[in-house]
């Protein structure tokens, strides 16, 4: 599946002059905004959201590239699975 989001990296910062609004920005372009300070712990896991799918997508990947060199792949059906559904529901 292509990806059809921002490319990373996303930053968190705030926005002057608002009473604490946070941005979720990557480059020049503003991803999302959340209201205050108690928000900042979702705001930075959005932020992380490129960044992590890039290295799910990496585990993906090395999990079939090991298998054909003949290493020990050490990820059980369970935890395949998960990377597998997170990996999907981001690029709905």
């Amino acid at each position: 599946m292509e990806a059809r989001f921002t490319e990373a990296p996303w930053e968190v910062d705030y926005i002057p002059n608002s009473g604490g609004q946070i941005i979720i920005r990557a480059e020049d372009k503003d991803i999302a905004i959340v209201d205050d300070e108690s928000d900042l712990a979702n705001a930075n896991l959005i932020a992380a959201a490129p960044d992590l799918l890039a290295a799910l997508q990496s585990v993906w990947g090395d999990r079939f590239s090991a298998a054909g060199k003949g290493y020990m792949v050490c990820l059980s059906t369970a935890h395949c699975e998960l990377i597998r559904k997170a990996i999907n529901k981001a690029l709905l």
